[in-house]
């Protein structure tokens, strides 16, 4: 036989071939000594683990409390800020900053030019079936400015109830979970409890939305929705006045900016009568509703989203600067292993990489 020795910088290669064969018969591989280097430092690290197992723990609860809570902020301004809305076409829409009175919103229905459609909504807690839900109260052409379509039943009537009953459409998932699928949903009469004023009512089911929409918040998913004229009426006969919605949105009319269509808002609230124009207690601010991705620099939002992941970050450090504390604290009955292993020759490069391995 034969052997064939091949040396490079960071590898020894030693094959011993048989001439008759030609097969390898042995094959000896020698790495960069660096690496068994950084195997050794890690194998010391697991060591170091099993020695102490309690410390260990902690530094993962320590570590992992401090990313879950990041996760949670994350998630958080994922749903909030970044994520459109679930409608169609949402960068045509456009929303108020804050909540409006009903008769401030249909003033820019009748009037404003700036909007193909425009229209609003108010969230609200409930049950349904028993079971907790997000009713949401709308307006008549809620579901054509989002360009939702209703795939069984039909839309709102103009008046907002069927033989006395207020009307109801739910969506595709409330149909399938709440009343498995029921083929004769519609004309259904169902109880919807408001938690908040523990008031019952029956209301009749007219139509089922298309799947995958719950609303157009990422936030709220809403299961059920109500003609807003019922909430209106329920709100007038408790003397809540003026009546709030949960904020309108309108869907922009082609080469209009959202700046212009804010513009035109403002003038039009200047043009309201006294009564109406002595309960604005802002400007009428409008935004998108496709995520941060087109909004100006100067947006408010971008401030809020900076300021949570500053504080996402010192919550980071916190952490980090507990689990540095916890490796002094043991590091006591170990401080003469440092001075052995430079007196033995080891680099400083070394016994910080093992530091940071462990």
């Amino acid at each position: 036989s034969s052997a064939r020795t091949c040396f490079s910088p960071n590898l020894v290669n030693l094959s011993v071939t048989s001439q008759q064969t030609g097969s390898a018969g042995l094959e000896i591989r020698m790495y960069d000594p660096r690496v068994w280097a950084l195997l050794d430092d890690i194998r010391d690290a697991l060591r170091q683990v099993r020695r102490a197992p309690g410390f260990a723990a902690l530094v993962v609860l320590t570590l992992g409390s401090a990313m879950g809570v990041g996760t949670a902020f994350f998630s958080i301004i994922n749903l909030s800020w970044f994520r459109p809305w679930n409608a169609r076409e949402p960068d045509e829409l456009a929303v108020t900053r804050s909540v409006v009175t009903i008769e401030r919103a249909r003033y820019w229905k009748e009037h404003a030019r700036s909007f193909r459609g425009l229209a609003w909504a108010s969230q609200d807690f409930g049950r349904l079936e028993g079971r907790s839900v997000y009713p949401a109260s709308v307006s008549p052409n809620y579901f054509e400015v989002l360009g939702v379509p209703i795939v069984r039943g039909r839309e709102f009537s103009p008046a907002g109830t069927s033989d006395g009953e207020t009307e109801a459409i739910i969506t595709d998932q409330t149909w399938k979970v709440f009343f498995d699928s029921d083929a004769e949903i519609i004309g259904r009469r169902v109880q919807l409890v408001d938690t908040a004023a523990l008031q019952a009512r029956m209301v009749r089911i007219v139509g089922v939305a298309a799947a995958g929409f719950e609303g157009p918040y990422p936030t709220f998913r809403a299961r059920i929705f109500l003609p807003f004229s019922a909430y209106e009426r329920d709100s007038r006969s408790k003397g809540r006045l003026p009546v709030y919605t949960g904020g309108a949105f309108g869907r922009l009319a082609p080469g209009v900016a959202i700046s212009q269509a804010q513009a035109e808002l403002q003038m039009l609230d200047a043009a309201m009568t006294d009564d109406v124009r002595g309960r604005i207690t802002r400007p009428t601010e409008l935004t998108a509703t496709d995520g941060l991705s087109r909004r100006p620099p100067g947006d408010r939002s971008l401030a809020q989203v900076y300021t949570l992941l500053l504080a996402v970050a010192c919550l980071s450090m916190v952490a980090c600067a507990n689990v540095s504390n916890l490796f002094l604290a043991i590091s006591h009955p170990r401080r003469g292993e440092t001075p052995l292993r430079l007196s033995l020759g080891g680099p400083r490069s070394r016994i910080v990489r093992r530091l940071l391995i462990e």
